[in-house]
């Protein structure tokens, strides 16, 4: 049954990754690489083309822009945000109690760090994608206790167990959707995927969050399109391909009915001719949360969230209307990029001509009575 639904999420996966990729992925390599001023051959401007200087134009356009959304977004201070307290309420503390709470959470979790990069993201690849983890901490405090029969006071640490909200910043090459969709909502499902540390998959399945696959590997295959653009050799031990899936998915494959049913589901053998093919598929599908590690299920869950919406947001740094993927600095600056670097290649490349003025030729193919200059 497991293998069904993995099955499954791996198939539409693969479809709306191969989509992704097919249209986005290269640019977005690239978008990378002019960002870290790294070069790479297929960026040269012409076949001929020696020098590897790349301009810094495109890093202070994507810089400076980013540093304006987090000044207008975090500029003012502790005013982030604001709760407007009903104005028949009256004791006005529950209200600001709530906001200070909030702004310490904020604080404690890195939420402004989180925001910077998410914009940093948008701006190179033309959309911010952050995904939201809700999970119980413990919190460690200094504390005093009173010992009654010795009448001194004992000093030690206290520990509080905390529901905790962190954000945290999705790079595009992690991110899948269903390119029906324009937006999270709308798709039928969403996916993040991303090597994970063994480490941490490991102390999960002890906490019981996963399941424990007994045949689940602490290494993965390695894979380009996941890793950064500049990095030559990646590290590829004591990590495992971890895909978390938050969409649509049918109910038989989540609920674990019958075999027979999911196969009939799979191969499309149609008992009742009244169902037509379309409800047969799409019509008895439930939210889910489906978590793969290295293709083997790690968890496998309905929604558990009251409003049953996904923890992923997205937006788009310029908007492309009717498109998910949205347009960023690196996008509209690209072909002044490209010209600024062909122009100072070409300068570069013929400095070494001005600075060393050889040649080499094949004297056997010239006319005789022909003479040696270098211009003419």
């Amino acid at each position: 049954m497991q293998n069904k639904l993995v099955d499954w999420v791996n198939e539409y996966i693969s479809e709306w990754r191969s989509h992704r990729d097919d249209n986005y992925l290269e640019s977005w390599k690239e978008y990378e690489r002019l960002w870290r001023g790294v070069w790479a051959p297929e960026d040269n401007t012409r076949q001929s083309e020696r020098s590897r200087v790349t301009s810094p134009a495109l890093q202070q356009a994507i810089e400076n822009h980013t540093a304006e959304i987090e000044e207008a977004v975090f500029g003012q201070g502790d005013h982030l945000f604001d709760i407007d307290d009903d104005m028949k309420d009256p004791d006005p503390t529950d209200v600001q109690y709530v906001k200070n709470y909030m702004k310490e959470c904020f604080k404690k979790n890195k939420l402004r760090k989180s925001v910077g990069d998410i914009i940093l993201l948008g701006a190179i690849y033309g959309t911010g994608i952050g995904e939201l983890f809700v999970k119980k901490t413990k919190v460690l405090s200094p504390a005093t206790q009173n010992m009654d029969n010795l009448g001194v006071v004992a000093v030690g640490v206290e520990e509080k167990e905390k529901v905790s909200v962190y954000l945290k910043p999705i790079n595009p090459q992690n991110f899948i959707v269903d390119p029906n969709a324009t937006s999270i909502e709308e798709a039928m499902g969403v996916a993040i995927e991303e090597f994970v540390p063994a480490h941490v998959i490991a102390q999960k399945i002890k906490e019981g969050v996963y399941k424990d696959p007994s045949d689940l590997e602490d290494d993965a295959t390695p894979d380009e399109n996941l890793e950064a653009s500049w990095v030559d050799q990646e590290y590829n031990d004591d990590k495992i391909r971890v895909v978390r899936y938050y969409g649509l998915v049918p109910a038989k494959l989540l609920d674990g009915q019958g075999e027979e049913e999911v196969v009939d589901l799979f191969n499309k053998d149609k008992e009742d001719e009244d169902i037509s093919e379309l409800l047969e598929e799409y019509g008895d599908m439930v939210e889910a949360i489906i978590v793969i590690g290295n293709d083997k299920l790690l968890k496998a869950e309905k929604s558990p969230y009251m409003m049953q919406d996904r923890p992923v947001v997205a937006y788009q740094n310029d908007t492309v209307p009717n498109r998910f993927w949205g347009r960023g600095v690196a996008e509209k600056g690209y072909n002044m990029q490209k010209m600024i670097d062909a122009q100072l290649r070409s300068y570069m490349d013929g400095l070494a001509l001005t600075a060393v003025p050889m040649m080499a030729m094949d004297a056997t193919r010239l006319p005789r009575g022909s003479k040696y200059r270098d211009w003419e």
